[in-house]
């Protein structure tokens, strides 16, 4: 099946915009993830500081709570500024992931499927895992004075 995609361009406003998305999502029969169709927002990125605050407090603020209680009890030992930072690297892996996995086959010339996503899940985990390995091993090494930062 042709991917269906959906371009959309500014000029109705940030809530707008938010609004759209979300009838979207709803509307759009699909039984995966991968069956959803693609919307592409013209000057998301370059949208101001404050519109970009905005979608973050209202959509994404409850997730970083959880992430940030999750990761302080897993790595009490890291500091806040680790844990955050590499929250961050692994959410922009994620979404590259998403918008680029179909390049992954060709990249890894034929050795990577993009439609298997359990596969792909799998891999970003173990990526995800040893990056927090070596933040918290970092970590150790400083407080023991065996690494300087």
């Amino acid at each position: 099946m042709a991917e269906k995609v959906i371009g959309v361009l500014g000029g109705m406003g940030p809530e707008a915009t938010i609004e759209l998305l979300a009838q979207i999502v709803r509307r759009t029969r699909a039984k995966h993830d991968r069956e959803h169709l693609r919307v592409l927002f013209g000057r998301f990125y370059t949208m101001p500081d404050e519109f970009m605050t905005r979608v973050f407090n209202r959509h994404l603020q409850p997730i970083l709570v959880r992430f940030q209680a999750a990761l302080e009890r897993a790595l009490p030992d890291v500091p806040v500024a680790d844990r955050m930072s590499s929250m961050m690297f692994t959410a922009g892996a994620m979404v590259h992931i998403m918008a680029w996995s179909r390049l992954l086959s060709v990249i890894s010339r034929g050795a990577l499927d993009p439609s298997d996503t359990k596969a792909l899940t799998n891999r970003i985990v173990a990526f995800t895992a040893g990056g927090f390995r070596a933040v918290a091993e970092r970590a150790h090494c400083l407080s023991q004075g065996t690494l300087h930062a």
